[in-house]
C-alpha cells in the first residue's frame, strides 16, 4: 500500500480517472494489479494493463474488511 502523500500522483500516473472512473488506487501487489476502491467503499484488484471497471475483481466490501484480511 502506498503512503497517503503518494496517492494523488499514482492515481494521476495510472490515469484512473480516464480508464476506471469512480475508482481510486491506494496500492498494488507488485504483479501488475492495483488495489482500488470505488465510491461505495468496496475494495477491488484491477489490472494496470487493460484497466477498466469491468476488469475489477472485488476482494472486500469495505476498507475495514480488507484491513482484517491483511492482518491475518
Amino acid at each position: 500500500m502506498w503512503r497517503p502523500e503518494e496517492l494523488e500522483e499514482f492515481n494521476r500516473d495510472y490515469q484512473l480517472a480516464e480508464y476506471a472512473p469512480r475508482f481510486l488506487t491506494f496500492g498494488g501487489n507488485c504483479g501488475g494489479e492495483l488495489l482500488v476502491i470505488n465510491e461505495s467503499g468496496e475494495v477491488f484488484y484491477m489490472p494496470s494493463i487493460g484497466m477498466a471497471p469491468v476488469t475489477a475483481v472485488k476482494v472486500a466490501d469495505s476498507l475495514q474488511e480488507f484491513k482484517g484480511y491483511m492482518q491475518k
